[in-house]
């Protein structure tokens, strides 16, 4: 009987980790499309920055004027308020979805500590989107480092039960009778 619980428990694992490939790859793939979207989001930024880069010159002026700590609060808070309002418009999410995740990034946290105000509406949500990109390409590294894991680990086991001679398709069957 141990010799066929071990035999049983060692398919369950094996069918565990199979369920887990999968979901990992659809994970995967889910995470891959966003990517896409991301960088189709950054294209359509890089090309609206252009367009509105001449205003950006007119400002060049006023960028130069000494301002008080208050005049750099209030402008830190309007361009704020202006890159959430683009972030909800182009990710096509709502007010509150897009401060949310506005506010938990490292755009956010350095636009806080007054270091962007002078800075662009468009170049504040490029630098966003940059970050955002570079958590979305580290997460789907570790995935993918994870289902190839699960795959030599997978690949180990059918191995050792082809050492004992467990034929994994007969072996349901018997399981099952």
């Amino acid at each position: 009987m141990n010799g066929n619980e071990g035999k049983i428990g060692l398919l369950q694992q094996l069918k565990d980790l199979e369920q887990e490939r999968i979901s990992l790859e659809i994970e995967i793939d889910l995470d891959q499309e966003a990517y896409s979207r991301i960088q189709k989001i950054l294209e359509e930024t890089d090309k609206e920055l252009d367009n509105v880069k001449f205003l950006n010159d007119l400002n060049e002026q006023s960028k130069h004027k000494k301002m008080t700590a208050q005049e750099k609060e209030i402008q830190t808070n309007i361009l704020l308020k202006k890159v959430i309002c683009l972030i909800s418009k182009k990710d096509m999410i709502d007010l509150e979805s897009a401060e949310i995740l506005f506010k938990n990034s490292e755009t956010y946290q350095i636009l806080k500590s007054n270091i962007l105000y002078k800075e662009s509406v468009e170049n504040v949500y490029v630098r966003y989107k940059e970050e955002q990109k570079k958590k979305l390409i580290k997460r789907l590294k570790n995935k993918s480092e994870i289902l190839e894991a699960i795959q030599d680990r997978t690949k180990e086991t059918v191995k050792v039960l082809a050492a004992e001679n467990i034929d994994i398709v007969n072996e349901n069957i018997k399981i099952a009778a």
